[in-house]
């Protein structure tokens, strides 16, 4: 049996290294489990990853999408399974879906103190300021929203890199485009290049 906790990080390395054979092994094994929530948001977080990587995210076909997004919304609450799962299926959305769901994300976070939800947040917070910049977002109360919880996050190590891209996106809005170089710089020098090459830059 694939225990789905453990396949969360196959299936992300698998990604990271571009490994296309074993991310299809995962979606083959995934669809002959029992379809329990967390294996139907796991064979949806596989089958998205697999699209990237083959570059098919506009091509997906509807009934892949409509499985993606019903994983997502399968339940009323905001948990780690489709947090996980809408970080990084962003894409699939219009900016106006996008900015109700983050809308709604944001408000649940000042109610919900669970870690797990908090952990997921930055990475929500960060993929849609990006869509946000690349797709002209005219929503701009969201988009504050984003970019003040950002500035809220706890200024730690392990949340480096969260503080880094808020900064980036803080940047952009304020149109300070000389610091925002500063981090695509920076970005560079500690060998981040693939991840800049997909960030939105001005």
């Amino acid at each position: 049996m694939i225990h789905p906790y453990t396949n969360y990080f196959t299936v992300s390395e698998s990604y990271y290294r571009n490994n296309l054979i074993a991310i299809q092994k995962i979606v083959n094994d995934l669809k002959h489990e029992k379809q329990d929530r967390q294996t139907k948001n796991l064979l949806a977080h596989a089958i998205l990853l697999k699209n990237n990587l083959e570059g098919n995210i506009d091509k997906m076909p509807i009934s892949q999408k409509n499985f993606i997004k019903e994983s997502i919304f399968e339940v009323d609450n905001w948990d780690k399974y489709n947090l996980r799962l809408f970080s990084m299926a962003m894409s699939l959305f219009e900016i106006e879906e996008m900015n109700v769901i983050v809308q709604s994300i944001l408000d649940k976070s000042k109610q919900n103190k669970d870690a797990d939800f908090a952990r997921f947040i930055p990475a929500i917070l960060v993929n849609f300021l990006d869509y946000s910049f690349c797709l002209g977002n005219e929503n701009t109360k969201v988009i504050e929203r984003a970019i003040d919880q950002l500035k809220q996050v706890e200024t730690s190590p392990q949340n480096c890199f969260t503080l880094i891209m808020g900064k980036y996106y803080e940047s952009l809005w304020n149109k300070n485009y000389k610091n925002a170089h500063k981090i695509i710089n920076f970005l560079h020098q500690i060998g981040m290049d693939d991840f800049v090459a997909k960030m939105y830059k001005k």
